[in-house]
């Protein structure tokens, strides 16, 4: 069911459940409204995230302190057809991410140009086949298929912010055409758009009561005792949160974001806020956005839509009981007034890979083994820890080979291929011997294809 009504407008809830909603720190409210108000000149320069507007330093208007604002994730889909060869390759790479036997299943890679992609034992959804990196999440139809597009690609937020959407498009292209026959076209299927900011307004002043919407469902976050910000239409073609980014970069560390921030301004002892709406296949294609293109061009419009039209914070009125009358929040309409550049470019950043371990994991909670063997042990000197260690995993190890076909060094070895696998590095020797797999598959199938009838151009094409 839609989570829009036909009126923009909600009526404030009721008595019981504006005291449920509202179980939290008193609001206080400002006295009266404040004339309307759009982003600080030159607010929408400057360098961010692709199509991001980083604001300058001084850009403080109504308490309110644009950090950037832009795309965060993008879910494109490519239209065309698997060829017979690519189905061959991947297939095999998913076999041997299903076997048993660690070595083959080291080698369940995808390799193109830069990127090693891991290819998953199943696949996703509809579609036969998911390829996996830090940069991408591609999923990819099967050969023959006709109801789906050759693939689905969630282009990963770092990435994205890191190479912008015109790079990132180029080697989808790539990527894609590589696989099969394509229509050299990228439609987009979802989009985020979001505004980072600091505020003097805290999230327990706000109450959702001062909210208008055409969600029907607005649930509040809380971890804990903690307030986490709000939500809304959640389920539904498009999605509004509002919620405290702070909480998420401690928690999962995004130390590209800190930096975009400082850059822009912010203090470490500021708490960032995330407005942010997601807008789903169905919701762009009612704007007339089909491709990643139309997209690009309708930026502006579509938060405009969204904060003017789908969701408002509002000052509410002691005395007027309808919402469409009440004045709107001064900083909604800072927010709400946003300009958008069709800027494609990245911001120039190395991109981590964050499926490798952080120097913090290796070399502060990966002693946490060697001290727990010293305090066994009794060992005071950390070298000597070290060597007693190495010696005694080796004994141990040696001890049990007879049972597990291997000593101390294959172990390792056998873990570490596994583990590049899927942190999405090249191991010494595994990207050319999947590659020699996948071709000596490609090779046997068109000589039995050969030996049946005539197999035409598929095999020397792909090749």
């Amino acid at each position: 069911m839609s989570n829009e009504s036909k009126k923009p407008e909600t009526p404030a809830p009721n008595d019981s459940e504006a005291s449920e909603l509202d179980n939290r720190a008193a609001a206080q409210r400002p006295g009266q409204a404040r004339s309307p108000r759009s982003a600080a000149p030159g607010a929408s320069g400057g360098t961010g995230a692709p199509p991001c507007n980083t604001a300058p330093a001084n850009c403080i208007e109504e308490g309110v302190k644009v950090l950037r604002w832009g795309i965060d994730s993008l879910y494109v889909s490519v239209p065309g057809e698997l060829s017979h060869a690519s189905e061959i390759r991947l297939k095999t790479r998913k076999e041997a991410a299903q076997t048993e036997e660690h070595e083959q299943r080291a080698l369940a890679i995808y390799p193109y140009n830069d990127h090693i992609f891991q290819v998953s034992d199943k696949g996703k959804g509809r579609y036969k086949y998911l390829l996996r990196n830090h940069a991408y999440q591609i999923q990819v139809a099967g050969y023959g298929s006709t109801r789906l597009p050759l693939a689905h690609i969630q282009i990963r937020s770092e990435y994205l912010t890191s190479k912008g959407i015109k790079a990132c498009c180029n080697e989808i292209l790539d990527f894609s055409s590589s696989l099969g026959d394509t229509e050299g076209v990228i439609k987009s299927s979802r989009a985020d758009l979001y505004c980072d900011f600091v505020s003097s307004l805290p999230f327990e002043q706000i109450s959702v009561r001062d909210f208008v919407t055409r969600a029907d469902y607005r649930p509040i976050h809380f971890k804990k005792n903690e307030f986490r910000g709000f939500s809304f239409g959640p389920g539904g073609d498009l999605v509004a949160r509002w919620y405290d980014k702070t909480f998420e970069v401690i928690e999962r560390p995004r130390d590209y974001l800190k930096q975009i921030w400082h850059k822009a301004g912010w203090n470490p002892d500021q708490a960032v806020q995330r407005l942010e709406f997601q807008f789903k296949r169905p919701k762009l294609t009612e704007h007339e956005i089909d491709t990643v293109s139309d997209l690009m061009k309708k930026l502006g419009p579509l938060w405009r839509y969204a904060t003017q039209k789908w969701l408002k914070l509002t000052i509410p009125s002691q005395t007027d009981t309808t919402q469409s009358r009440w004045p709107v929040h001064p900083i909604w309409e800072l927010l709400s007034g946003l300009e958008w550049q069709n800027d494609t470019g990245g911001t120039s950043k190395p991109v981590r890979n964050f499926n490798i371990p952080s120097d913090e994991k290796l070399f502060v909670f990966g002693l946490s083994t060697i001290s727990s063997f010293m305090a066994r042990e009794g060992i005071t000197d950390p070298r000597q820890a070290f060597e007693e260690y190495y010696s005694q995993a080796k004994s141990y190890h040696l001890g049990k080979s007879f049972l597990t076909g291997t000593d101390m060094d294959g172990y390792l070895v056998e873990k570490a291929q596994n583990k590049a696998r899927r942190f999405n590095v090249s191991w010494p020797g595994n990207k050319e011997k999947a590659q020699a797999q996948m071709n000596e598959a490609v090779a046997k199938a068109y000589a039995n294809e050969k030996q049946t009838h005539d197999p035409g151009p598929w095999y020397d094409n792909d090749e």
